[in-house]
């Protein structure tokens, strides 16, 4: 057991991990004629033209999902988050329908502030008003630095992803990588695990620490 009450939306189980086999096939928008692929494709393994990590969603199968894995996202769940801006502990909307803002909690390691101060990047979902507080309480890292705060505009910026080199199997070369949707050249070179949006008009209510 983790001593946590609550297991979040976003958070990862043992056995929802997968580890189809990876290969590089032929594709003619790419720089060298090749793109990185699961070996038996299925349809929805690309978003926006990137290979996306596979996983498995077992979250509601209790006997089959394993141990949770408190410092890893399931892709997909992680996804469904930042597309629909669901809150990533209780999956109901982070946004509030009076103000059309959006509540999060930002933490360094994964926020990076932008140049005008008042938006950046982030890998972490939302958190729903209602969430915020039993987030605080159970997480010794959010309770230790972290901002609450509401968002007025979120857009996607791009994913982390692993990056691959071509071969007779494809060689890990980076782990965990920023990449743009607009970085082209670098897509057919990895394996996406998050998505990454943008934060406008952050306004902050409360810091810990």
């Amino acid at each position: 057991m983790s001593g946590y009450s609550v297991v979040p939306f976003v958070i990862a189980y043992a056995r929802e991990e997968v580890r189809d086999r990876l290969v590089f096939e032929p594709h003619a928008g790419s720089d060298r004629g090749l793109r990185l692929a699961y070996e038996i494709p299925r349809k929805g393994d690309r978003v926006g033209g990137v290979l996306r990590a596979r996983v498995r969603d077992l979250r509601r199968r209790v006997g089959k999902r394993g141990p949770e894995r408190m410092r890893m996202l399931n892709t997909r769940r992680q996804w469904l988050c930042m597309d629909r801006l669901l809150c990533q502990v209780c999956s109901r909307p982070a946004t509030e329908p009076g103000t059309g803002r959006s509540w999060w909690i930002l933490v360094p390691p994964v926020f990076e502030v932008d140049d005008s101060g008042r938006g950046g990047r982030t890998n972490a979902p939302p958190t729903c008003r209602a969430c915020v507080d039993i987030a605080l309480s159970e997480c010794p890292m959010l309770r230790a630095d972290a901002t609450v705060c509401t968002v007025g505009r979120v857009e996607p910026a791009g994913v982390l992803a692993d990056m691959y080199e071509p071969g007779p199997v494809p060689t890990l070369t980076a782990h965990n990588v920023y990449v743009s949707w607009d970085a082209f050249a670098r897509h057919p070179h990895i394996l996406a695990t998050s998505q990454v949006v943008q934060l406008h008009d952050v306004r902050e209510l409360v810091r810990t620490g």
